[in-house]
């Protein structure tokens, strides 16, 4: 609402409200989300929250540099591609609760050392999911188009924090589970 507010109106009472500041506070405190809770919240639920909270105020950062003709076509990648990597985690939760009736990071240890087909699906499509996030090679397509739409302090921003949020995220789910074998056989 206070950005359609600074948008809609022209005086100078409201432009103070569309200050770029409010997005990263906003991912900062989704941030935390992402970390979430050990014990009342599940940990997928939780970590797809939190991702998709922290990923909406950067979409907006990354659209105030209007002045710049790439940069609604950068944030329109960067939403589409975000959908897909929180469409992809959430396919690969719901094959991982379809398999152990639960969403805890015990059944994803559990599904790493799993040689059914199920769980490696959802093991898959959570780690692609978050390689689609961070930007991690092959998922890294749309970066360039959003780092380059973005002003340069955003782009900063992204390459950075976004990454580290990946990165504990990742550190969560793996925290627990002893990686023996490769995911995927060649």
């Amino acid at each position: 609402i206070q950005y359609t507010l600074a948008i809609d109106r022209t005086d100078d009472s409201v432009a103070h409200l569309f200050d770029p500041l409010h997005p990263a506070v906003l991912h900062l405190i989704a941030l935390v989300i992402a970390g979430g809770s050990r014990a009342s919240i599940p940990v997928a639920l939780c970590g797809a929250m939190g991702a998709e909270l922290m990923s909406m105020p950067v979409y907006a950062l990354v659209l105030l540099a209007q002045l710049r003709a790439d940069s609604a076509e950068a944030a329109l990648k960067y939403l589409v591609l975000g959908g897909t990597a929180t469409a992809t985690f959430l396919m690969g939760v719901a094959l991982l609760y379809g398999w152990s009736g639960s969403m805890s990071t015990a059944v994803f240890a559990a599904a790493l050392g799993s040689s059914d087909t199920l769980p490696v699906a959802g093991v898959v499509l959570v780690v692609a999911s978050l390689f689609l996030k961070a930007a991690i090679v092959p998922f890294h397509g749309w970066a360039p188009d959003a780092y380059e739409g973005a002003s340069v302090p955003v782009t900063a921003f992204m390459a950075t924090i976004i990454k580290a949020g990946v990165l504990f995220a990742a550190l969560r789910l793996f925290e627990t589970a002893p990686v023996t074998r490769p995911l995927v056989d060649v």
